[in-house]
């Protein structure tokens, strides 16, 4: 694969008839603990393990813009935020961890399997009661011989079996096989909304693994492979949400024109920057949540006076504005800013700027819908707030 744009528009076509017609028919996932089996074989069918591994470890190619790409897409058009998730964390570890820091040898035994989806990857770090912090993780990797015997306990695990294991200030990284003896899988965990993408823990009890599954340079994985790869998924984490709210745009923008009201590219625009700012702070979204549950189904009247929600899109509008930038023309003579413009001159104005102008919000590159109730929020809503633009073209 490359990143020609014919090529992507192909990719995006594929992963999105899938996911509409394996993923957004199925109403059961939403219920699921466990990833479907059948759904993990119809994706292994359609080759989406294999996209980001080299051709000549099996897999289709591609890289981080293809895996991006076919996120997107998945939650989109399949609207299930944890099967995309599942999928982005396998072929994720394939690329930057197996790829990335294993052997010649390593690859060539994984990488294959990886790609087919016969094989299930997962990352292990984070423990029980402290999470990643590398002075707080316990579990502890000991040479006896030309092996390791790995023990403690795993926690929060997408899909499958990659432990990383470390002692004292220095950390290592091991591949060890599900069956591995003195591996045990603990119960599944059931994160509601993540569903049906699996969790879970492991653990390690005299866990022996040889030498050779050390992946990566023995003492620095922390710095190496866990600290990197959070930056990655972290970017890459985007690439869904950003099909979520696409999806839920689509929605609401149907449910409105069910209604008689076309929404346009600038409402569609305008609603989807709102959900995203609300996934990202839920406080606000519980309020806004809060607000639409009081008084039973909601009439046009009821949402009319919605104020939480009002001031929750309003400063949507005021981050990222529809028209970030446009251009007016004088229609007679002015002075602007210490300078005479004559009739007919261009005028560029920017509502992107002037809504984070320093001297003129407070806090103004923070989301904060409750500035609208302030003296500083009204004051710049008449003086210094222009979403939509204004005045002829």
């Amino acid at each position: 694969m490359t990143n020609s744009g014919a090529e992507l528009k192909a990719l995006k076509e594929m992963v999105s008839r899938f996911a509409r017609e394996e993923v957004a028919p199925r109403g059961d996932l939403r219920n699921l603990v466990i990833f479907p089996p059948d759904l993990h074989e119809a994706m292994e069918k359609q080759g989406l393990f294999a996209i980001g591994v080299p051709r000549e470890s099996g897999g289709a190619g591609g890289g981080w813009l293809h895996m991006a790409v076919a996120a997107q897409a998945l939650v989109e058009h399949g609207r299930s935020l944890g099967t995309a998730l599942s999928w982005l964390m396998h072929v994720l570890i394939s690329r930057f961890v197996i790829l990335g820091y294993g052997t010649d040898g390593q690859k060539g035994d994984c990488l294959p399997l990886l790609a087919s989806g016969k094989m299930v990857p997962c990352l292990a770090i984070s423990e029980p009661g402290v999470g990643g912090h590398p002075g707080k993780l316990t579990t502890t990797a000991r040479r006896k011989g030309g092996s390791f015997v790995l023990s403690g306990e795993k926690a929060y695990l997408t899909n499958g079996p990659m432990a990383e294991e470390g002692g004292r200030k220095s950390y290592t990284a091991f591949l060890v096989p599900a069956e591995a003896r003195g591996l045990e899988r603990t119960a599944p965990m059931d994160l509601g909304f993540l569903r049906p993408c699996p969790h879970g823990g492991i653990i390690l009890e005299g866990c022996r693994v040889p030498a050779e599954c050390v992946i990566g340079r023995e003492g620095r994985a922390y710095t190496d492979i866990a600290l990197p790869f959070r930056q990655v998924e972290d970017v890459m984490m985007t690439a869904p949400f950003i099909g979520g709210a696409r999806a839920q745009v689509g929605m609401i923008a149907s449910a409105l024109r069910e209604r008689g009201t076309d929404p346009g590219r600038d409402v569609a625009s305008a609603l989807g920057w709102a959900l995203y700012l609300l996934a990202l702070c839920p406080d606000w979204q519980d309020r806004v949540a809060a607000e639409a549950r009081m008084g039973g189904e909601p009439t046009l009247a009821d949402v009319t006076g919605w104020r939480i929600s009002r001031d929750v899109f309003r400063e949507a509008l005021r981050l990222y504005p529809p028209v970030p930038m446009m251009v007016r023309q004088a229609t007679r003579p002015e002075r602007f800013r210490g300078r005479e413009l004559a009739p007919g001159a261009q005028v560029v104005i920017s509502p992107w700027h002037l809504h984070r102008h320093a001297r003129l919000w407070e806090n103004p590159d923070g989301f904060d819908p409750g500035r609208w109730q302030t003296e500083n929020g009204r004051t710049c809503q008449r003086t210094a707030f222009l979403p939509f633009s204004t005045g002829p073209r």
